[in-house]
């Protein structure tokens, strides 16, 4: 019959695996709460001093530490209510009374040669971002940003004349309100 010969470690394993049990019982050790009880007393000048050993020639008084505070997780709501609640909340929605662009302003010739626009909005009531409404910007009629603020900034637009449009949607993609459309001219140097 065949005999197995005794699995031998390499003294860096067997090292690591007492290091690894050292280790555990350090962190027991160091996390048990202490017990000690704590003092308060008067020294010779008239200070309060706290300590967790009374001198033998003072009066002391101990102290009563209060009990841990302890929070309990609430259980998660279940998927039906969430759903019970988003299908409330739309039927409450924001009714938004103004969407308008306030940069770039309509007609406005903007120079920048990286072609870096910054779109602000002006939203009334704020947006409400708990029914998850969000801002979709189009540029020239097509959709490149979408943002749940007041702003966002588009990168590398080709120089020439634009169109930008503001939309606030619902979760479910339905157009809330929309902003007037502005018309921008973007100057950036040729690069012949």
């Amino acid at each position: 019959m065949f005999k197995l010969a005794p699995l031998v470690l390499p003294d860096w394993i067997r090292y690591a695996q007492r290091m690894r049990i050292f280790l555990i019982l350090l962190c027991l050790v160091v996390t048990f709460p202490s017990h000690a009880a704590a003092y308060k007393w008067l020294d010779e000048d008239g200070n309060v001093v706290f300590g967790d050993s009374p001198p033998a020639d003072r009066s002391t008084e101990e102290i009563k530490q209060a009990p841990l505070n302890i929070y309990k997780n609430p259980l998660p709501k279940s998927t039906t209510s969430r759903t019970q609640n988003k299908t409330n909340s739309a039927a409450k929605t924001t009714n938004y009374t103004k969407l308008a662009i306030l940069q770039p302003q309509d007609d406005m010739a903007l120079r920048n040669n990286s072609g870096q626009l910054t779109i602000t909005l002006q939203i009334e009531p704020p947006l409400n971002r708990a029914d998850e409404h969000k801002i979709h910007i189009k540029l020239d009629g097509v959709k490149i940003a979408v943002t749940s603020g007041n702003s966002a900034t588009i990168d590398n637009i080709d120089r020439g004349t634009h169109t930008v449009t503001a939309e606030l949607v619902d979760m479910h993609g339905k157009v809330l309100k929309s902003s007037a459309t502005h018309t921008f001219h973007l100057l950036r140097h040729s690069t012949l």
